[in-house]
């Protein structure tokens, strides 16, 4: 029917809303329910002759569905889907091998599908910043010989390699800091389980990795 709410996702799951009415002798109730989670939110339409007049409660119990509170929804690590992410992952651990610092995800595809590229920064400690590019003084490194080939060059590598446009570039950390108020996130990181780890989660060593092969 025309006059039924109009619902956008499941404030408890983000799973797809269903409406459906049932009766109940003169009385027609919708019944609003979610196809991936057990809520369910009803309310009375009133006498069936008089179908248009909607329930005031149920107007606001459709109001909440629909203005859910930001903590009930779906939120994304980032906008860069898989398996471009996935590659994104192994370069960025190539990267922080070859030349240290932390590599991070930053920008616009942290916030939203429709940006332009994917900003991706490596941040180095100042010291490591200016053993690497020792010619920069102060915030000239954009005009650096060095600093252009490998982030042109590196720009182009990440992009062959993940499918992504990418904008790569190396920040000292200080920088990176003040510059990027936003959220950011680590990208290349190893996971290194804690002593006893395989052993409590009863995973058998992989081949090779036991000490008594050694």
């Amino acid at each position: 029917m025309s006059d039924r709410p109009s619902l956008d996702t499941c404030p408890c799951c983000a799973g797809d809303p269903r409406a459906d009415e049932k009766s109940a002798g003169k009385a027609v109730w919708f019944v609003i329910s979610c196809t991936s989670c057990p809520l369910v939110i009803e309310g009375p339409k009133g006498d069936a002759g008089a179908i248009g007049s909607t329930n005031a409660a149920f107007v606001a119990a459709a109001a909440l569905w629909n203005r859910r509170p930001p903590q009930t929804r779906r939120h994304k690590a980032s906008h860069v889907g898989a398996p471009a992410v996935f590659s994104l992952e192994m370069a960025a651990r190539q990267l922080r091998d070859a030349f240290g610092g932390d590599v991070h995800l930053v920008g616009s595809a942290l916030e939203r599908a429709d940006r332009r590229d994917v900003d991706v920064r490596q941040m180095l400690p100042e010291a490591a910043f200016a053993a690497l590019f020792p010619r920069v003084t102060g915030h000239t490194w954009e005009f650096d010989t060095r600093w252009l080939l490998l982030t042109v060059s590196i720009s182009a590598w990440l992009s062959q390699q993940t499918g992504l446009p990418i904008d790569f570039q190396f920040q000292p950390v200080g920088h990176g800091n003040k510059l990027h108020h936003g959220p950011r996130n680590p990208m290349g990181m190893r996971f290194v389980p804690a002593e006893g780890y395989s052993e409590r989660l009863g995973m058998i060593p992989a081949a090779g990795t036991d000490p008594e092969d050694d």
